[in-house]
């Protein structure tokens, strides 16, 4: 890894959490969340949701279909599996920080996981 891609990750990992002297601090003490905050909340769920349950309906209707077994539709699937996996593993994360008021419950191994998962996938 080379020095500027370190930098990157560095940069990344101050803006989502505070570190100091191995302990995680609290990013943000905005007190309880207002109900428009819940309202946000329920549409990222329904977002999530539709992510999951639509990539999955297009990966299985890929794979059950002979008619639908062609490359051009095997790029689709790939692209499909990569928005499941984002709907899986990164959403429900970044819907939980929100919850959580922006504080890192989960540890500095997690948080690079996390980091990966959400900011280098683009690439």
């Amino acid at each position: 890894m080379n020095n500027n891609s370190s930098n990157l990750i560095l940069d990344i990992q101050e803006t989502i959490l505070l570190h100091h002297n191995g302990e995680l601090l609290e990013a943000c003490d905005c007190g309880p969340m207002h109900p428009v905050d819940w309202v946000l909340v329920g549409v990222e769920i329904a977002i999530i949701l539709t992510a999951v349950i639509g990539n999955t309906l297009v990966i299985l209707s890929i794979l059950i279909s002979k008619s639908l077994r062609k490359p051009r539709n095997y790029l689709l699937m790939s692209m499909a599996a990569a928005d499941l996996l984002v709907g899986v593993f990164v959403m429900p994360v970044s819907l939980l920080l929100q919850i959580l008021r922006h504080r890192w419950p989960f540890g500095i191994i997690l948080c690079n996981i996390y980091i990966s998962g959400k900011y280098f996938n683009l690439m």
